[in-house]
């Protein structure tokens, strides 16, 4: 019945019950207790060989609604754009979610077909992590999932290889939002010899430390800017991308997204960098993997790739052999192919009108289907309750600095993370939060602030700082041995920051920017919109204000999360 899969997984414990669909994969996913797996079992067996389609109504009410947001959000729209350029008349360059019209065209009857074509053992991976007894768990999934039949089973699919690209492509989008361009290239697919090298490219360009790109933000020369690959089964991409200061054009900020990569195909960065890359990425796995949803990640990559375990879970190991040689010949192929420059510019979206009218799906709440109430009679073991106790599982002193808390680590990875909170914020005095972004962009003494970023970054050290309205906190993460070094150096930064009458004006006007696109975007308002069920609905701002994003890119601020998401 409608929504009882989830209903006995959160039963038992269970969390994160969802799906998610890429280009690649579909995936259903859920974090729960080893104690609960015979009730998941059985539930995916019952989802994989008896599904039932119906409710349609409300489940294309939910993916309409899925692509709406979609629509009204401008850094997805900007994504979107840019992939639909890479991969023109191929399967990479259509959104997942598709357009509204094949949304609304979709009914049982292909989603049957899709299923038994696809939804064959062939296709399938059950993959588990965490606190699994390997042999049970084998009889188990046996007993259940493995009792789907075999059936005929298509060939693992292969798109067709892309269509040739003009040597330059030119797109332009109107969205709310910072203005924003892009510069992307076709990459290379997942375990391609070069995968590890443009890994490494990617480093040498954005690191938040020295990186080739990092200088010209450091300098003011962009507001921000980053790069980031991605890896497909049948192709990838590699992009560039930055915001302007408000006197730049497009011209000027397509050269000096350009000038960067024209220095790393020169080869202008050093071996110590490659060193410091992969140590970042060393760190980022470790961290990484003390996770079950990462080694889940870890195994899918591996089944999708068709490489194996052996060859997936060795990606660390080819990229440490590399030399600069490598990876200068791996830029040079990546960045000579066809250019794709993507732009977004502040202003209203293009919307359509659609007329649709969906009924209200019915159910008998009072009751379950026999597989509900077998699975909830089930025996199960009790959880137990852990309760932490002072000078067992953490330590807590007082001192002239305030309370202190230390926690043992329950990873044995040897990274270790240090928070500081403290009691001030913008409540207490309104210029708190400028004073912190005006110190985050400051050098220490005689060290400018990329000088102070390379240093945090060749440590293996990451440091963010967030301010609240009565609170602020500080925080380091990284090799145990090379924290208490970070804390010395934040502490000098404090008692003898240094900034730049250039910086300190251009902070200023980031902020007023930033404020500006705020109001103008508050200034849009709500859209109303027709009831549910129907009526003609305004897209694609039907049911909320415009998003707000500040102009940072949080997952690209830090090195070895940057290489964790790389990954």
């Amino acid at each position: 019945m409608p929504n009882e899969l989830k209903q006995a997984l959160a039963a038992v414990g269970a969390r994160g019950v969802n799906a998610l669909t890429s280009h690649d994969l579909t995936a259903y996913v859920a974090d729960l207790p080893s104690r609960a797996l015979p009730v998941w079992a059985e539930l995916e067996a019952d989802r994989l060989t008896g599904p039932s389609f119906r409710a349609m109504s409300t489940e294309l009410d939910t993916i309409t609604e899925e692509k709406l947001r979609a629509m009204d959000n401008g850094d997805r729209c900007l994504a979107q754009a840019t992939t639909a350029a890479l991969y023109p008349d191929h399967p990479y360059g259509r959104d997942v979610l598709g357009s509204l019209e094949d949304v609304l065209r979709l009914h049982a009857e292909p989603i049957e077909a899709f299923h038994s074509r696809w939804y064959r053992p062939p296709h399938l991976a059950v993959i588990l992590a965490g606190d699994v007894a390997v042999g049970p768990t084998i009889r188990l999934l046996e007993r259940t999932i493995g009792a789907l039949e075999l059936g005929p089973s298509d060939p693992r699919p292969e798109p067709p290889p892309p269509a040739p690209l003009p040597p330059l492509t030119e797109v332009t989008l109107a969205h709310h939002g910072d203005p924003e361009q892009r510069i992307a290239w076709r990459g290379v697919p997942w375990g391609h010899p070069d995968h590890e090298a443009i890994l490494l490219a990617d480093m040498a360009l954005n690191n938040r430390g020295g990186g080739l790109l990092d200088r010209l933000v450091q300098r003011q020369a962009l507001r921000a800017a980053g790069s980031s690959p991605s890896f497909r089964a049948f192709g990838g991409a590699f992009l560039v991308w930055a915001r302007p200061r408000p006197d730049q054009d497009a011209e000027a900020l397509t050269r000096l997204l350009l000038e960067p990569i024209e220095a790393l195909c020169a080869g202008d960065f050093t071996e110590d960098d490659l060193a410091a890359a992969a140590l970042n990425f060393e760190l980022g796995e470790r961290a990484r993997l003390e996770r079950n949803d990462a080694q889940v990640q870890a195994m899918s990559t591996a089944f999708l790739s068709g490489r194996g375990w052996e060859f997936s879970a060795g990606w660390l190991n080819r990229l440490r052999q590399l030399s600069k040689a490598d990876v200068v010949a791996a830029a040079q192929r990546l960045f000579a192919g066809p250019q794709v420059r993507v732009q977004r510019i502040s202003g209203e979206p293009t919307r359509a009108t659609l007329s649709f009218t969906k009924g209200e799906p019915t159910a008998n709440g009072a009751g379950h289907s026999p597989l509900f109430e077998s699975l909830a009679a089930l025996p199960l073991e009790e959880a137990p309750l852990q309760v932490l106790v002072e000078g067992v599982h953490y330590q807590r002193a007082e001192g002239l600095s305030g309370v202190h808390y230390a926690v043992p680590s329950p990873y044995n990875n040897g990274l270790s993370r240090l928070t500081l909170n403290l009691e001030r914020g913008g409540g207490h005095d309104p210029t708190f939060g400028l004073a912190i972004r005006l110190w985050e962009r400051s050098g220490v003494g005689e060290k400018r602030l990329e000088d102070v970023e390379d240093a945090l970054y060749r440590k293996g050290v990451s440091f963010g700082v967030s301010s609240g309205r009565w609170a602020t906190r500080l925080t380091w993460a990284g090799p145990e041995e090379a924290i208490p070094w970070a804390v010395d150096l934040a502490r000098e930064r404090l008692r003898r920051p240094t900034l730049d009458d250039t910086t300190h004006r251009q902070v200023i006007e980031d902020v007023i920017t930033r404020r500006r696109e705020r109001r103008r975007r508050r200034s849009a308002g709500w859209r109303p919109c027709a009831a549910r069920r129907s009526g003609d609905r305004d897209l694609p701002r039907a049911h909320r204000a415009p998003q707000r994003r500040g102009s940072a890119r949080p997952d690209l601020s830090r090195p070895a999360l940057k290489a964790r998401r790389a990954r």
